[in-house]
This record gives structure tokens, C-alpha cells and sequence, in this order.
């Protein structure tokens, strides 16, 4: 059985007031805490910036990546972290991205890294970390 019209009510509906109360929008959490004191060198990352990309340094490809050097952080880190800036090295764009220092997989990835274990590129990055604070000493900077 189709009804033609919809059923009416008894008692109209009640209109809405002019001032309607608006409940508040929960706010998402904000940013994520600034990074602990001491863990910002900027000198250290404008020094890191001017030096050679490290895999062209090791390999020997002179005169170097045909990249902008970038500051790579590579220590140790925790999710969604940044490690402290003294744990950075200078990489090329391409060896920061594509080649598979980025983060967490180089599975496929042909390069430099992509020939390395998770285990020896850990060594390789202590290593150069190592060998750039000391460069960086040497020409009178201060971690």
C-alpha cells in the first residue's frame, strides 16, 4: 500500500531559536614539541653545506655529485624525529633521496646504499659522522 502524502503530526515541530548555542570544535593537538636544547648546531649545518657530498668524497668521483649538498640527518632517531643536527652528514640530493638513505627501506634501490645492509650503513654513517666533526674541529668549529 503507497501512502500518497507523508504522515502529519499531531504538534508542530519546535522552531529553533535565533541564538543557537554552538558547541565548541575539539581542536587537534598542535605542533610537536620544539627539539630538546642543544640539539640545534645551524653553524655546523651552514659548514656541512659548503663540504663535498660524503659517497662522492669516498668513491672518489671528483669534482663531486652534480647535486646541491643538503644536510642529512642520519643518526639515530625516534619516529617522526629529527636526530641531533651534530648527527648530520653532507649528501647530494640524490644520495639524501633517491639513492636510499631515506628512511626506511633500500629494498630494490640501486647505489651506494642500495648494496648496503641496515647494520652496515649504520657503521658507514657513525664513521663519516665521525671523520666531519673532526673536519669540522679542524677548522675552528665547536660541538
Amino acid at each position: 500500500m503507497k501512502r500518497s502524502e507523508p504522515p502529519k503530526r499531531k504538534t508542530p515541530l519546535p522552531r529553533p531559536s535565533k541564538n543557537l548555542k554552538r558547541s565548541r570544535i575539539k581542536q587537534r593537538a598542535g605542533r610537536a614539541k620544539p627539539r630538546p636544547e642543544g640539539h640545534e648546531e645551524p653553524e655546523y649545518l651552514e659548514w656541512l653545506r659548503s663540504q663535498d657530498c660524503r659517497v662522492a668524497v669516498v668513491t672518489g668521483v671528483y669534482p663531486g655529485c652534480m647535486y646541491p649538498v643538503e644536510a642529512a640527518h642520519v643518526g639515530e632517531s625516534g619516529l617522526s624525529m629529527k636526530c641531533p643536527d651534530r648527527e648530520s652528514l653532507p649528501l647530494c640530493g640524490y644520495h639524501h633521496r633517491v639513492d636510499g638513505h631515506d628512511h626506511a627501506t633500500t629494498k630494490g634501490v640501486l647505489g651506494f646504499f642500495g648494496s648496503m645492509t641496515k647494520e652496515a650503513r649504520r657503521e658507514w654513517y657513525e664513521e663519516q659522522i665521525a671523520i666531519c666533526r673532526a673536519l669540522y674541529a679542524a677548522d675552528g668549529g665547536k660541538l
